[in-house]
């Protein structure tokens, strides 16, 4: 029991240097996309501002809410999907390299 109390309070101090890591991956993916199409830029910098902990905890703190882990994978889901439904739409993939385009005739 110990132990593994041990190994949940490590992994406690891990979380927030992950979720600041994926969100700036995120938000630099976003600024990347901007390029391609705005739509799916905006969906991206606002999936990659969700992670960051303290943007978690001013939304908790203006809506006197608390929210749940699982509430909030699925709004980071569901921008990051619309994110890449809006890039497939902007990106003509006949320009596409062969590896990325392997069904094309």
């Amino acid at each position: 029991m110990a132990v593994k109390q041990e190994l949940l309070s490590r992994a406690e101090s891990v979380k927030p240097y992950f979720q600041y890591l994926l969100g700036i991956l995120l938000v630099i993916n976003g600024i990347g996309l901007f390029t391609y199409s705005i739509g799916s830029g905006v969906f991206m910098v606002l999936a990659g501002l969700l992670v960051f902990p303290k943007v978690q905890d001013a939304i908790e703190r203006h809506a006197d809410t608390n929210l749940h882990p699982l509430v909030l994978a699925g709004a980071i889901g569901i921008l990051f999907v619309a994110s890449s439904a809006l890039l497939l739409t902007a990106v003509d993939l006949s320009q596409a390299p062969d590896f990325l385009v392997p069904f094309e005739q």
